[in-house]
């Protein structure tokens, strides 16, 4: 049963410094409130994965796992992540799924090795200005949360390819956007975005489903590598024939009511 799940993971972290070379480690369905202090006798640990389980609370050091280069924690009560983990200079994937922190401490900014850093279904509410200082970010996930707005460091990010907002909370995009000159992919579906500002000319994919436009935004004309774009459920109501100039563009998935109105121009592409 669980309380003797307990006991036998008590028992196995105090003899954790006998595992000086354990380079990963599972955690998964063991229902403690705090994650043992004991895990810092760990010192070579590259990837850590906490899964289904009641953790609310990491160690005070956490940080001192410096050679930490993974975390993945999913479906557990934490509500806080200490600052200590700006410590981890090796990190370079966070996978934080289903957790109930509302901020991410200003520490993270100290993390510039980071490639990934993942918040799906989080509480999370606010990202601190300090993302901007991640100059090695890739991909930027922070689909499912209560994010309002984004900080205009986050224009900072000039390797940032990947960038999903699914089902945000967002109502408008930072206006230096444009500044992210390797992004790749933006998915803004399922958000109450409104309008875009100017893009980075280096986008290949866009989402644009289930959000209110009712037409489409003259930004994306000049979006000469565009290969992807999504408007389904969406109010647009026409197709511009500007889009015909687009000559990358393979595949756009559009609203049933707009089946008939694909301009000639356009009978070249996948719908």
């Amino acid at each position: 049963n669980s309380l003797e799940l307990i006991e036998i993971f008590s028992q196995l972290a105090n003899y954790f410094y006998l595992f000086l070379n354990l380079r990963e480690l599972k955690i998964t369905n063991v229902d403690f409130e705090s994650l043992p202090a004991k895990i810092l006798d760990l010192p070579n640990l590259q990837k850590l994965s906490l899964s289904n389980s009641s953790i609310a609370s990491l160690p005070e050091n956490f940080g001192s796992l410096q050679n930490l280069e993974e975390l993945f924690f999913f479906d557990l009560k934490l509500e806080n992540i200490t600052p200590s983990i700006g410590s981890l200079i090796h990190l370079k994937r966070i996978y934080f799924h289903y957790l109930q922190i509302k901020e991410s401490p200003d520490s993270i900014g100290d993390l510039n090795k980071l490639e990934i850093v993942t918040f799906d279904s989080c509480a999370l509410e606010t990202i601190p200005e300090s993302i901007g200082n991640l100059t090695n970010l890739l991909e930027l996930h922070l689909e499912n949360t209560k994010v309002k707005t984004l900080p205009q460091s986050l224009c900072l990010l000039r390797k940032l390819k990947i960038l999903s907002l699914i089902s945000t909370k967002l109502v408008i995009l930072p206006s230096e956007i444009k500044n992210l000159i390797e992004l790749e992919t933006v998915d803004l579906s399922k958000t109450s975005i409104k309008e875009l500002p100017e893009l980075p000319r280096s986008l290949i994919t866009l989402n644009l489903s289930y959000t209110p436009f009712k037409e489409l935004p003259i930004q994306i004309k000049d979006l000469k590598n565009l290969e992807e774009l999504d408007i389904r459920k969406t109010k647009v109501r026409e197709l511009p024939e500007w889009l015909g100039d687009l000559k990358n563009l393979r595949k756009i998935r559009i609203p049933i009511h707009l089946r008939k109105k694909v301009p000639f121009l356009l009978k070249n592409i996948v719908f």
